[in-house]
């Protein structure tokens, strides 16, 4: 174990994905946000690794909490369809994790420079499927975007990783989505 922090924040994260799946998959607005916090409490506990950090960059648990949220709230229609409203709510989610990566540039740690191509990559890979299921709301254009949604964290992760510590830790990075996209081919993604 690294610290107390990271223990304190592995214990939330479990107890998290159990809340997920007893109570809050079942509801519109807890299942999505409660998702969302599990990542976001998974990117703090990769931040808890340097001690005394989770502190002063907790809020970048943000960025995945909302870039999750859209996703489980979209995925909620793969089987009979969603709503355009909910796709449309999932743009606005999409864009504003994009405008936070480019927001982190204020911080002195972070170079959007950097991490624009990984962005770019990101944008490109969730923005036409979910554009897609937001405009027709089907279950396939739903499970399509999801798919995308979920294959693309790898370059969100890739974004910040080269954003904070140069386009080598980008790469890297990116470097796990031909076994992502492997393994897609063989489990169901969404």
């Amino acid at each position: 174990m690294v610290s107390a922090a990271s223990a304190g924040i592995a214990v939330l994260v479990a107890a998290g994905a159990v809340l997920y799946d007893a109570v809050a998959k079942h509801h519109a607005p807890a299942g999505p946000l409660v998702m969302g916090a599990c990542r976001g409490g998974n990117l703090l506990l990769g931040v808890s690794l340097v001690p005394g950090l989770v502190g002063s960059r907790w809020f970048l648990a943000v960025l995945p909490l909302a870039y999750i949220a859209a996703i489980t709230a979209v995925s909620r229609g793969e089987v009979h369809g969603g709503s355009r409203w909910t796709g449309r709510l999932a743009l606005v989610l999409l864009g504003g994790v994009v405008l936070g990566v480019l927001a982190l540039e204020l911080l002195p740690a972070f170079s959007v420079l950097r991490s624009a191509p990984f962005l770019m990559l990101f944008a490109a890979q969730v923005g036409p499927p979910f554009v897609r299921a937001a405009r027709h709301p089907r279950p396939a254009s739903i499970r399509s975007a999801v798919r995308a949604g979920v294959l693309a964290l790898i370059s969100l992760d890739a974004a910040l990783a080269a954003g904070f510590g140069g386009w080598l830790h980008g790469v890297v990075v990116l470097l796990l989505w031909p076994l992502s996209v492997f393994l897609a081919r063989r489990f169901a993604v969404t």
